[in-house]
């Protein structure tokens, strides 16, 4: 092993591997320099590291028109979104991700359970206590969850043989998450 890096078997040895379940680094001799390999991201392969970072789950889904949306527009003209006037404002970016980020081919959603060891609200019947919602106990999730996908994206964009762009959301963007 050499720097941290494996042992190569010859000088200009070039290996790719699909590893299943995690990342690996996968690294080649040029003259005396190592460089490391790029390869395919996998659905697998992303949702394995989302795991790794901390996320409970991880999903995709193809970056398209979806038919659910097209009743977006009927649900909002019957006042379904009451006083979330900002769902309006936003309602032509929401009905595509494309709309937000044009080059866009895949959406990854990730999951985080806000269990904590605080007491549930419902386990307390005294009227005169307030309740804090057990996503609230910790630190801001919107921070947290920010930094973990800040993270996926930068170890994905660094493994991907391929070029691309990438935005982060975290209950702040013009993106219909349901």
């Amino acid at each position: 092993e050499t720097a941290g890096r494996p042992e190569l078997n010859t000088k200009r040895e070039r290996r790719t591997r699909r590893v299943r379940g995690s990342f690996e680094d996968i690294w080649c001799s040029a003259g005396s320099a190592f460089h490391r390999l790029r390869y395919m991201l996998t659905s697998e392969s992303v949702k394995a590291k989302a795991l790794e970072i901390g996320f409970d789950a991880c999903g995709i889904a193809p970056a398209s028109d979806h038919a659910e949306l097209q009743f977006f527009s009927e649900w909002l003209a019957r006042g379904f979104a009451g006083s979330m006037s900002y769902l309006s404002r936003s309602a032509e970016r929401r009905r595509d991700v494309r709309n937000i980020l044009p080059s866009a081919r895949s959406v990854i959603v990730t999951a985080t359970v806000y269990n904590t060891d605080r007491p549930y609200s419902v386990a307390c019947r005294d009227r005169d206590r307030a309740h804090v919602a057990r996503y609230a106990w910790g630190d801001d999730y919107h921070v947290v969850i920010e930094h973990r996908l800040r993270t996926l994206v930068e170890c994905l964009q660094a493994r991907s043989s391929e070029n691309f762009d990438a935005r982060v959301y975290v209950d702040t963007g013009p993106v219909q998450e349901r």
